[in-house]
């Protein structure tokens, strides 16, 4: 086992596999469980390791705040001009797709009317950045969802 692991790239470690100890025969269970090396795009990396628009604001004229099913934690700021999105930040406390996702964004949203940014869907996000792993889809839907209460907190509903 630990030949085969140190020939392993070493980001195929680290991904969540089903341990031996819950298989009959734990050499057996190598044949069966494929590891993958989790990979982000250029772009989701440059927006989760270098945010441009993190930071909590103060007195937004809209603000939410949600917590993810994995725990991380996402909140969103907005202040508006008339009828557009002139300034939008958000803080994060999770992993670097939600960083990624929580970044984009807030760029996407600048500019936007809150109508047109509530239309944001998480498949269009994931689009922006360039894809997503699948296991990171609930850090858009996170990120969309917390968009959308905060600005219904401004339209008060």
């Amino acid at each position: 086992m630990d030949q085969q692991k140190d020939s392993l790239p070493r980001e195929a470690i680290s991904q969540e596999t089903a341990g031996e100890e819950t298989w009959s025969g734990g050499e057996a269970a190598l044949d069966i469980i494929e590891l993958r090396p989790v990979t982000l795009s250029a772009k989701a990396i440059q927006h989760g390791r270098h945010p441009t628009n993190v930071g909590r604001m103060e007195h937004p004229d809209a603000h939410a705040s949600r917590v993810g099913w994995c725990g991380e934690v996402m909140e969103m700021y907005l202040r508006l001009d008339g009828n557009r999105i002139a300034e939008a930040s958000f803080w994060a406390d999770g992993c670097l797709s939600t960083m990624a996702c929580g970044d984009m964004l807030m760029t996407l949203a600048q500019g936007m009317t809150p109508e047109e940014a509530t239309a944001i869907t998480p498949e269009e996000l994931i689009a922006a950045l360039d894809g997503l792993p699948f296991k990171s889809h609930h850090c858009a839907e996170l990120s969309v969802e917390t968009l959308r209460e905060a600005i219904a907190s401004r339209l008060g509903g």
